[in-house]
């Protein structure tokens, strides 16, 4: 069974725990399915984990998830969706919130996490203790360790997976 932590949406929260960036070009990744050996996987590669809605034709039901496969530490993979999945806001009560107390880690933790992957893909799922260090573009401060299963990339997390952006493009 794959230890997989889901990352779909670059915001500010978590310190990284993985090793560095892999080039995500798809033509030269291997992309894993679900019934593979996914235990095998490889930075840089993409591996297809849980469904959700993300055409807009509700007629053909959810599509699969396309992860790429950041990093790697001992018999877990930390990956980043390929495609944006959504969008919500960081926490809709307009205050300066850390990751502990804010809306989008409620609605990953909640809605998206039910919503996206069975029952049996929760199994491949480890929980990632999460440095919440502050935002230092809009002067909020951190807040406490969190331990999530599905989680927001971090600004340093944004700029070490995905070099060729900046915490300012977003």
């Amino acid at each position: 069974a794959p230890k997989t932590t889901a990352t779909p949406v670059p915001t500010a929260t978590p310190k990284p725990t993985a090793t560095s960036a892999p080039t995500m070009a798809p033509d030269s990744a291997q992309t894993v399915q679900k019934n593979d050996n996914i235990l095998n996987v490889q930075q840089g590669d993409i591996v297809t984990f849980g469904r959700y809605e993300q055409d807009g034709d509700l007629s053909n039901g959810p599509e699969d998830i396309e992860w790429y496969v950041v990093g790697r530490e001992g018999d877990r993979a930390l990956v980043l969706s390929k495609y944006i999945l959504d969008c919500m806001v960081y926490d809709a009560g307009g205050d300066d919130v850390s990751w502990e107390d804010a809306g989008l880690r409620d609605w990953l933790r909640g809605e998206f996490f039910t919503e996206a992957f069975t029952t049996d893909e929760w199994d491949y799922m480890r929980y990632t203790e999460l440095e919440n260090n502050g935002n230092p573009y809009l002067n909020v401060p951190g807040g406490e360790k969190t331990k999530d299963l599905i989680f927001a990339l971090s600004i340093d997390e944004l700029e070490k997976y995905t070099p060729e952006s900046s915490y300012d493009d977003f």
